[in-house]
């Protein structure tokens, strides 16, 4: 029987007739990099603990209350359990500093750039993945997911928790990859320069400019006059009629977005 790996590689077909892929986290490299988060938040609950407790031995001394520390650390506690994974996700495309360590990052099922409602959804959800919880002291608890790894090994390939089904993401590996081989097709440079575009296209159109372009010498010449034939239409509604062939078309849009 044939071996089933916790990392799979996933195929988006996307509108401009170029699949997207990318390699699924599964849930052991997941439970790793939330473990490092859940890591760094208790590591500055504990300073902010510390801090905290400096501040009461004063404030008992003066008004023999440490209610207003108190409140400190409450808020201290909520604005890093509720806003530590959504302030990261929002601000660092999709990663927090535990994803970053393993290399995984929260994108769109289609493939396209998580945007903020989708990650507040997600993390709006974080609570029930989390459950069960195995409380330590007062606040303090460990959340063990064991919610969230039911329902991604039950989603696999794609290996999705609950918030993830909500939101419409997934989170994917981002694997280094070699630098591609130049491509030695000549663009003509009057043709780059009279592009403009619109609008700015999509990441998946993107993604798939950068694909075709990359393995541009690789692909059978039927086979590279058959998706730019394809990708025309959409390429000439976002950058205008060009009197030039596909194939330069779709390379000449390229080097414009990569000059740019």
């Amino acid at each position: 029987m044939q071996n089933r790996n916790l990392d799979s590689v996933l195929e988006i077909p996307a509108p401009e007739f170029i699949v997207f892929r990318a390699q699924t986290a599964g849930p052991m490299a997941r439970f790793m990099a939330v473990f490092l988060d859940h890591a760094i938040i208790f590591l500055l609950l504990g300073i902010t603990a510390f801090f905290a407790a400096i501040f009461a031995a004063f404030e008992l001394a003066g008004t023999k209350s440490a209610g207003f520390s108190t409140f400190l650390l409450l808020i201290a506690f909520f604005f890093l359990q509720w806003f530590y994974f959504f302030a990261f996700e929002w601000l660092n495309k999709g990663r927090t500093p535990g994803k970053m360590a393993l290399g995984l990052r929260v994108i769109s099922i289609d493939g396209t750039a998580v945007d903020v409602v989708q990650i507040l959804i997600r993390n709006m959800l974080r609570i029930a993945d989390m459950f069960p919880f195995k409380f330590l002291v007062w606040l303090l608890y460990l959340p063990t997911y064991t919610i969230g790894l039911i329902s991604s090994v039950m989603s696999a390939p794609r290996f999705r928790r609950l918030g993830d089904l909500a939101a419409g993401t997934i989170v994917i590996r981002e694997i280094p990859t070699e630098k591609e081989k130049a491509i030695t097709v000549r663009v003509p440079e009057d043709l780059v320069r009279k592009i403009s575009f619109r609008i700015l296209p999509s990441a998946t159109l993107v993604q798939a400019l950068h694909d075709f372009a990359s393995r541009y010498e690789k692909m059978h010449p039927a086979r590279r006059m058959e998706i730019a034939d394809r990708v025309r239409p959409g390429l000439e509604w976002l950058a205008g009629h060009q009197e030039c062939t596909s194939e330069q078309l779709l390379l000449a849009c390229h080097r414009k977005l990569t000059e740019d």
